[in-house]
């Protein structure tokens, strides 16, 4: 029985991720894509985007959380958006969302 973290992205599914981003993507979202297909590890996650929160764990899978908000100078230019990635038992990214 396969676990969560030892699913593998099929090459389908990556291109289905990318298409999706194509549409309606964010700055930050662009970089995102990048990120997470490249298979980042938890590790180099916080090394780009500073301390996360470790919100939850689901069996082998680990949820950390970021949170963003677009600014230029010093005023904010959003809403705060999060960041929530799984990372699986061995500190790779399997999963991610940004809301």
């Amino acid at each position: 029985m396969q676990t969560d973290s030892n699913r593998l992205m099929t090459a389908l599914e990556h291109k289905m991720l990318l298409e999706n981003f194509s549409i309606s993507a964010t700055r930050i979202e662009e970089q995102l894509k990048y990120i997470v297909c490249g298979q980042s590890t938890s590790g180099e996650l916080e090394v780009l985007l500073g301390p996360y929160e470790n919100c939850e764990s689901l069996g082998d899978l680990r949820l950390l959380r970021w949170v963003f908000v677009y600014t230029e100078g010093a005023l904010g230019l959003s809403d705060p958006q999060v960041l929530t990635v799984a990372i699986d038992a061995k500190g790779c990214v399997t999963d991610f969302a940004l809301v």
